[in-house]
């Protein structure tokens, strides 16, 4: 692979070397490898891409602690007012609606082949392709925790972007309800959806934190990627609503980064330096375990998971949390 401190899009050879560095193995088909050639990406990012995938961590068992246990305990303010909850609200609402419009497919999945003015077919059937994985991981969570799924009928997912996800949680629920906070996402979404003509899904447009417990109970609640995106007292008031919002013996599965080295939130300073770009931040894990003992319900399991990618001294976790 070539490589002189510039960016530079990558070849068929480069793509066809990176399988055989990080996989062991050669492509499955031409296919891919032109895939990822169109995608435009660099030596760098495709680097990224392989080295964070589960099939290299798991040939190489890269799974190793994110952290030591003397990590330091994070200044994280998760309360607020109900006037500074509506200002958190209208602020986060502002950037993903723009990006709704501007940056779609990488707001959902930020990797450098979904960041493309235009993107090919061939991309965006890889984009909802990842959605059945991710549905797949959460079935097959569920009955590792003896959770009988075929008593699962209604579904609501929170943040469901483009519906990556949400078109393969329809084929598994009866009913399917999505919502998000951006009104261009949803409009992609519904598109998705028509296209497959599947009308078992109901997408709204998320117009405040408290919504959440306006649309009844659900058997599941979903959500990926994207409790993180919101401050502290936001996740936490969000995941009141989704244990409040389960039937009994409902589940919800749902992930949050509840480590991230250095990181720090004090509402006011925060309200004073609002900007235009995405945000991650994280809440201690001890605090989600006290929302949902709160609200009557138990955590069944906690998993690591590699949602903020896999860094030193920061954690992402992915809850699975079930009504009494």
């Amino acid at each position: 692979m070539s490589g002189d401190g510039k960016k530079q899009n990558v070849t068929s050879e480069d793509v066809v070397k990176a399988y055989r560095m990080f996989l062991g193995r050669d492509p499955e088909n031409t296919e891919v490898v032109q895939s990822r050639v169109e995608s435009g990406i660099d030596i760098h990012a495709l680097g990224r891409l392989f080295a964070t995938s589960h099939e290299f961590l798991d040939r190489y068992k890269m799974h190793s602690p994110a952290m030591t246990g003397r990590e330091p305990r994070l200044h994280i303010q998760e309360s607020a007012s109900e006037e500074e909850m509506s200002d958190l609200f209208r602020h986060i609402h502002s950037v993903w609606s723009e990006l709704g419009k501007s940056r779609p497919h990488w707001s959902v999945l930020s990797v450098d082949e979904f960041d493309k003015e235009s993107l090919e077919t061939s991309d965006i059937d890889s984009f909802y392709k990842t959605g059945g994985y991710a549905t797949d991981v959460l079935f097959e969570t569920l009955k590792r925790n003896d959770i009988e799924t075929s008593s699962l009928q209604s579904c609501l997912e929170i943040g469901c972007g483009l519906g990556r996800v949400t078109g393969h949680l329809a084929k598994r629920f009866d009913r399917v309800s999505a919502c998000d906070i951006s009104q261009p996402h949803l409009e992609a979404a519904r598109h998705e959806s028509g296209s497959n003509r599947q009308d078992n899904i109901e997408y709204w447009q998320l117009e405040s934190v408290e919504e959440i417990g306006s649309r009844g109970s659900f058997d599941l609640i979903y959500s990926i990627i994207v409790l993180q995106h919101n401050p502290p007292p936001v996740i936490l008031e969000m995941i009141r609503l989704m244990c409040e919002s389960l039937t009994p013996g409902g589940v919800a599965f749902f992930q949050v980064p509840t480590y991230i080295d250095g990181y720090r939130f004090e509402l006011h300073d925060y309200l004073e330096g609002l900007g235009d770009f995405i945000e991650m931040h994280c809440v201690h894990q001890s605090s989600v375990f006290k929302q949902c003992e709160k609200s009557d319900c138990s955590v069944l399991e906690v998993l690591d998971d590699s949602h903020t990618g896999y860094k030193e001294r920061e954690r992402s976790n992915t809850f699975v949390v079930q009504r009494g």
